[in-house]
Parts: structure tokens; sequence; C-alpha cells
């Protein structure tokens, strides 16, 4: 029944003949095959048995199966269909609930994803999933680690302000460095795309009374102020949740911070502070539990020391872990600072906003980020890594090759920071297999992100980004998982992805 089908769905396209590269790679799109063309080329190198740059019907179902029938897939298809060739409602409703850990699963919901996933009319029709449903249902967004509900706006919305997390930007009308660069109309608009909420916008007197942006007594260009709000306005109110938030009134007047006892003894609830990075983190270090004090009432603003002209940015983990609402960060500039502040910020829809966890609000908490809590259970995570799927090929490399290597890192409070990684895959980034185990006790999950990074090992230059994904700890499915992967600045690299089990327990 299967061969009937696929030969059904690609039978016209040979009408003429063979079929090149390109036809190759849209026919595998058109049978909704995600796939890199950089992979296809390759593995149509070396089906190609003429070598001729075309191939016939079965040398396609030689690259269709080598791409798309993945066996790690097909050994979690066989254990549940019995090694038949369909998996039934109950096996796939056993599937679900055992392994993807979806308890509140039904038969109903199974025939669903069966209608939903599955190609072959009369297999859907039988109430059944053959091994090509399987494969898409296993390779669409409902088996990525993030959870759905994260996806979403979820949180109360109802708190004061100094109750969030609120992402912020420094400089924004920057798109290069501090001192010489470009202000640009685009700093505004990608930051607010990325869910940012707390813009910063200088302000000076300009010529013939028109009031300008730019970054003052510095050589940086200017832009016109009311260009500026009009982005703003067209870009600010894309989420829904800002759009609600708009609708309330709230004035703020900035203080200068003087100490933690003068702000407990005289500011005012509608105050608040910016501190640098700098004199923040020697008061969270010398007084880090009467800075938690500090931002359980008033939100407070950390940004960049003056000294990086380079538009560099520190980890704003450290920051976030004393309950800073705004950490202000150079959204132009990627690296780890930015994948920390993208990943967390998935969290609640986008929105820009996340509910502190309750000891970051509780006025007279007693956490410390520097001490074990007593009164928060720890998480013990387990993560199998087991394989790569069409990863992205070094930069060095004249095919589809990289020595593969995955490194998981846990950011959140000291105690719990660690970083682990798998052995080397030499010249695959096709299809790596690790299929390697590691476990992480995690302090205070609430504030735990972890972060995947693909790396091409090289001894000598050290070793090359291909791709990461981060989120926050909590906000990951169980189960067999897709963790997608993004460039060094931000960009999706699908098809590009890692295969992995995870499994934790409070």
């Amino acid at each position: 029944m299967e061969n009937k089908w696929f030969l059904s769905k690609i039978r016209d396209e040979f009408k003429g003949g063979k079929i090149n590269v390109e036809k190759t790679y849209r026919l595998l799109e058109k049978l909704d095959i995600p796939c890199n063309y950089i992979h296809v080329k390759s593995v149509f190198k070396d089906n190609d048995r003429l070598k001729q740059g075309r191939i016939t019907i079965e040398e396609f179902r030689s690259i269709y199966r080598i791409i798309a029938h993945r066996e790690e897939i097909i050994e979690i298809f066989n254990t549940y269909s019995g090694n038949q060739k369909f998996l039934f409602e109950k096996n796939l409703l056993q599937f679900l609930i055992q392994e993807q850990y979806a308890l509140d699963m039904t038969t109903n919901i199974a025939f669903e994803i069966i209608q939903k996933y599955e190609p072959i009319e009369e297999v859907k029709r039988a109430h059944q999933m053959s091994f090509e449903g399987f494969i898409r249902y296993m390779g669409s967004p409902e088996c990525q680690i993030l959870k759905t509900d994260c996806g979403k706006v979820y949180q109360d919305m109802n708190h004061p302000l100094n109750d969030y997390f609120i992402s912020s930007s420094h400089n924004t009308y920057l798109v290069s460095d501090q001192l010489l660069g470009p202000s640009d109309l685009w700093g505004y608009v990608s930051a607010l795309v990325k869910g940012c909420r707390c813009l910063e916008i200088d302000c000076w007197d300009g010529s013939r009374n028109e009031p300008v942006v730019y970054h003052g007594y510095t050589l940086t260009s200017k832009l016109l102020f009311k260009t500026v709000i009009q982005s703003i306005q067209k870009y600010a109110f894309i989420v829904k949740v800002a759009m609600a938030l708009s609708d309330l009134v709230i004035y703020t007047k900035a203080e200068k911070f003087i100490s933690f006892q003068h702000s407990r003894l005289y500011q005012q609830f509608n105050e608040s502070n910016s501190i640098g990075e700098s004199e923040a983190r020697k008061l969270s270090k010398l007084k880090g539990h009467e800075f938690i004090l500090h931002t359980s009432k008033f939100i407070t603003r950390i940004y960049p020391k003056a000294t990086r002209a380079d538009s560099s940015n520190f980890n704003p983990q450290d920051f976030w872990n004393i309950g800073c609402q705004m950490v202000a960060l150079n959204f132009q500039t990627p690296g780890l600072p930015m994948d920390l502040q993208n990943g967390k910020f998935l969290d609640n829809g986008c929105s820009g906003y996340i509910l502190k966890p309750h000891f970051l609000r509780d006025i007279k908490t007693e956490f410390n980020p520097n001490e074990t809590p007593k009164d928060i259970d720890p998480v013990t995570l387990t993560i199998r890594l087991i394989s790569g799927i069409q990863l992205p090929p070094s930069n060095h490399s004249s095919s589809n090759k990289a020595d593969t290597v995955v490194v998981l890192e846990i950011f959140g409070v000291p105690n719990d920071h660690v970083k682990r990684q798998t052995r080397v895959i030499k010249r695959n980034a096709f299809c790596p297999r690790w299929n390697e185990t590691f476990t992480f006790i995690i302090q205070v999950p609430e504030l735990a992100l972890i972060r995947f990074v693909v790396e091409n090992q090289s001894l000598i230059t050290g070793n090359e980004f291909l791709g990461q994904y981060t989120l926050p700890v909590l906000c990951m499915n169980k189960g067999y998982r897709r963790v997608p992967l993004f460039s060094k600045m931000g960009e999706s690299l699908e098809p590009a992805a890692l295969f992995i089990y995870v499994w934790y327990v409070r």
C-alpha cells in the first residue's frame, strides 16, 4: 500500500525520463519532507549511479528513504506497531501517553492526529497510521521541544509591572557600535518584532526645532524623533498582550539610585532605577539579598557599561537571578547573551512579559541565588541526545560534512550552571547519531535556561558554531522531541534539528 501511494505521488515527475537535483529537491518538498538543498545535493550525488546529473525513479526512491526514513524513528515505530506496517489508534495512544507524557490524550485525539498527518487515504480511513504518517507527525510542531502552552500568553497579566521580567533593549536606535555607527529605524522594528517591550529613545534638540534621536556627544547618525515614534506605533502592538497593557496609563519617574536603604525609606512605587552593569554586579555580590528585596518592590533597569563601545553584551542571567525587571541588551549584537534573552522570552507567548517566580515577588523573600534554597524543590532533568537532522555543514567543508559535537549548558543560579558535551561524530552533518544521556540536578528550575549548541570541532582554530536553541527548562516537553536550530543571527535553520528524549521529575 505504501509503495502504491509513493509511486502515485512521483510517477508523473518521471514521465519525461530522469530528473535532476533541482527537481529532486522540489519533489521531496512536494512529499512534505523538509530538506536542506546542500544535503539533498550530496545524497543525490551518491545515488546517481551513472554520474550523469540525472536519476531514475528507483534512485529517487533510494534518496527519499535515506532522507525521510531515519533509523531512530523506525525503531520507535516498530516498538509500538509490533513490527507491523501500521499503528492502530490504540498503539498511537499508547505511544503518546507512555513516551510523550500526554496524560490527557484520548482515542479521539489520536484519531485527529491520524487524520492530520497520515498521507495514505486507505490507511487513514482504517483509523491507522503508516510509517509515512508517523515520520510526518514526529517532524511536526506537535513534537517540538517547546511546550505549546508556553507559546501562548498563559500567565496572569494583572500584576503590577515590577512583578514581571520585561524584554528590554539598550540604545535601540543603534545597529552597530556605540560611538561612530549609524542610527536606524530598523533597530526599533527588529526589537519590537522580537517582542521587546522596553525601548530606549535618546531625544535631543535638532535643527529647525525638529527633535532628533541619537547617542548624545558621539558621532553616531541622527534620526527624526517623529519617524521613530511612527515606527513604534506601527510595530509595538503586534503582540496582543502588549495592546492590552497599552490601555493602562502608567506614570513612572526615573530616580538616581543612591542605596537600598535610601530606597526603602524614600522611593515611591512609581519611581524606577537604572543601574550600570558594573555597579549592579558589585551590589549583587555584596548585598544580593537586599537587591532582591529592592527589585520585589521597584522596577530596576540594568544597562551595559560605557566601555562596551563595540555594543557587546553582558550575561543577563546574573541580573534575572536577583529579580531585575529590565535587563537591557544591545539587540544588534548576536551571541550568547542574546541567545539567552531570546530563549527566556519564548515563554508566555513571546509577549515580552514573564511573571517573576513567587520568591522574587515576595517583599519578605529570603531567597538568595548564591545559597541553596530551602523551600524550592529541585528538578532532576535527563536528556538523551539521540541524533542530528540535516545539520548545517561546516563553512570549511566543500560538501555537506562537519565533525559534529553538541554542547548542553544550563544557565541559572550559580550552583545550577553546568556544561556537558557529546563525543565528536566525524564528517557527518547529515545524520550524526550520539545516543548519549546526560542528567542534571537543577536547584532553582524557575530561573534555569538550557542551551543546545551544535559545533564543528576544530582543534586548530577552535570549534565553529553551527547552530543553537535556548529555552526555559520548565518550558520543555517530555518525551521524544525535536529541537529546532537557529543561526548566530537568530534566523531559523530549518530543517536542521536535534532529536532528543527528555524526562524530568520534581
